[in-house]
């Protein structure tokens, strides 16, 4: 799991939570968005 700062960092020019998660949901399931404590948190696959 990777919180959202997290994300931002991997993918650069999505600042905004909103973004980050359109460009998420083109990929992924809702399923594997979460909120826990206020922060928003999700799955991805990190392909090596």
């Amino acid at each position: 799991m990777l919180e959202l700062e997290d994300y931002n960092l991997l993918i650069p020019g999505f600042q905004t939570q909103n973004q980050v998660l359109r460009e998420y949901r083109k990929f992924y399931s809702d399923e594997k968005i979460k909120r826990i404590g206020g922060v928003t948190v999700f799955e991805i696959e990190v392909i090596k």
